[in-house]
């Protein structure tokens, strides 16, 4: 499964990696995109100080003070992202929510789900915290293993509230998960799970991705001229 074997974390300020393309979140709330191989990199920027959101890219071979060293691609105030969203409403967001419906241990067996590796909950990356995950490196032996192992027993997941697990169709002859797995504390402390088709999600995600990008066009709109 290549998003297990190809992607590489890091917790002091989280990144992620997969098939060559590095993100990295910084706790300014910047975030950086580089791909492998490349002499440069791309930063957008929040925007918390000055009310306006920028990407741009920055030439790695250049020096500093050169012209091409940092390349604008495009701009967009908070208040005009704002009023577009706005436009939009509620909308995403419902649609997103109605696809997680509850779902019970009993039915998971009864509908032959096998629960496979799970997404830990942010409790347990705090853990370990400034580990960095690579393959091969003794350090992530234990939590990690833990984590990429599917539970023996159905009833393990209870144990992990806020940890999300992938879930496999045992009647389909395939290796690709069927859905996922939430875990939650409810109100009275009792641990409960929602759950996912990722079918679903990627028909909301077809759905709705024109109208994101569109409304993030002006982050773009340089994206020729610099190449």
């Amino acid at each position: 499964m290549w998003y297990l074997r190809n992607m590489d974390l890091s917790f002091n300020d989280p990144s992620l990696k997969v098939r060559g393309l590095t993100v990295k979140f910084l706790r300014s709330g910047k975030v950086v995109f580089k791909q492998e191989g490349e002499s440069s990199h791309f930063t957008l920027h929040p925007g918390h100080v000055s009310g306006s959101i920028d990407l741009h890219k920055t030439d790695e071979v250049a020096l500093d003070g050169e012209p091409s060293k940092h390349k604008t691609i495009g701009t967009m105030s908070k208040a005009e992202l704002e009023e577009k969203l706005s436009v939009i409403g509620p909308h995403l967001t419902v649609e997103l929510i109605r696809l997680v419906r509850p779902i019970r241990l009993g039915w998971i067996i009864r509908r032959r789900l096998r629960i496979g590796p799970m997404i830990p909950p942010e409790s347990e990356l705090e853990r370990i915290s400034g580990i960095r995950v690579r393959a091969g490196n003794p350090e992530l032996a234990e939590p990690i293993k833990t984590w990429t192992k599917p539970p023996e027993f159905y009833e393990e997941v209870l144990q992990h509230p806020g940890a999300a697990f992938y879930l496999f169709d045992c009647r389909k002859h395939s290796s690709s998960p069927y859905g996922m797995l939430l875990t939650y504390r409810g109100l009275h402390g009792h641990v409960q799970m929602k759950w996912f088709k990722l079918r679903d999600l990627r028909r909301w995600a077809a759905r709705w991705e024109p109208v994101v990008m569109e409304i993030l066009r002006p982050l773009f709109s340089g994206a020729n001229e610099v190449g």
